[in-house]
C-alpha cells in the first residue's frame, strides 16, 4: 500500500477505543518537557540545496522536503498535505481543532486524544513516545509500528502531534517495512524539525505550495 496508508489511519481510528496495552508501555506525560526529538538517527540527512519548502496558506504552516518526494491530492480538505518519498514511504499532514490551547500545565488532557489517534489500530506497537518542543510548540512525538493491510508487511510510523492555539497539527512519517526506518529516521526528524506555523493568508481550500 502506498503513503496513502498514513491518510487512512490518521482518519479511520479517531473514535475508537484506545489499546492500553500498547500505550502503557511509554514515558508518559508528567515528565520534563524534551527540546528535540530523539529517534534513531542512522541514515544521513538530506543537503539543503536538495529540499524545498512547502507552504500552506490555509493553515500558515511551512515545511521543508526533499526536492524528490512527489506530492498528491488530500482526499479531506482537513488533510492538508501528501507527499511520498517512494512507492510506500512518505509524509500526510492533517490539521485538527482543539478548544483549548495546550499548555505545559493542561498537555497531559490532551494525551487521550492523541493515544486513541495512535492505539486505536490495536495493531500498533509503542517504540517510542516523547513530550517535546519542536520549534517552540509543546508536541507529543510517537514512533509505532503498524500493520499495512495492502500488503500484511510491517511498517512504522513516526507520528507528531503539534499544538499551536486552537489548532492540533497530525504530522505523520510512514515506512513499509519496518526494516527501512532506521534509513530514513534521520530524514524524518530534519523535516519534522523545519516544521513552523505562521499567519494564515488565505480562507479558502488553496492547496499548499512549494517556495522557491
Amino acid at each position: 500500500m502506498s503513503v496513502l496508508t498514513a491518510v487512512v489511519v490518521v482518519i479511520g481510528i479517531v473514535a475508537f477505543v484506545i489499546s492500553r496495552d500498547a500505550a502503557d508501555t511509554g514515558n508518559q506525560a508528567g515528565g520534563p518537557v524534551g527540546t528535540t526529538p530523539t529517534t534513531i538517527r542512522t541514515g544521513p540527512t538530506i543537503p539543503e540545496d536538495q529540499m524545498q519548502s512547502v507552504h500552506d496558506p490555509l493553515t500558515g504552516f511551512t515545511i521543508k522536503v526533499p526536492r524528490s518526494w512527489q506530492s498528491f491530492e488530500t482526499p479531506v480538505a482537513d488533510i492538508r498535505l501528501v507527499m511520498a518519498a517512494d512507492e510506500n514511504d512518505g509524509l500526510s499532514i492533517r490539521v485538527i481543532p482543539i478548544q483549548t490551547p495546550a499548555t505545559v500545565d493542561n498537555i497531559a488532557n490532551f494525551k487521550a486524544v492523541t493515544d486513541t489517534i495512535v492505539f486505536g489500530n490495536e495493531r500498533a506497537r509503542l517504540i517510542q513516545e516523547q513530550l517535546v518542543r519542536l520549534n517552540g510548540h509543546l508536541t507529543y512525538h510517537y514512533v509505532y509500528t503498524f500493520t499495512d493491510e495492502g500488503t500484511g508487511q510491517e511498517g512504522v510510523h513516526a507520528h507528531y502531534f503539534v499544538f499551536e492555539g486552537n489548532r492540533m497539527f497530525s504530522i505523520v512519517f510512514q515506512t513499509i517495512p519496518s526494516q527501512d526506518f532506521p534509513r530514513w529516521a534521520a530524514v524524518f526528524d530534519q523535516v519534522a524539525e523545519s516544521f513552523t506555523v505562521g499567519t494564515p493568508t488565505v480562507t479558502t481550500t488553496t492547496p499548499p505550495t512549494t517556495v522557491p
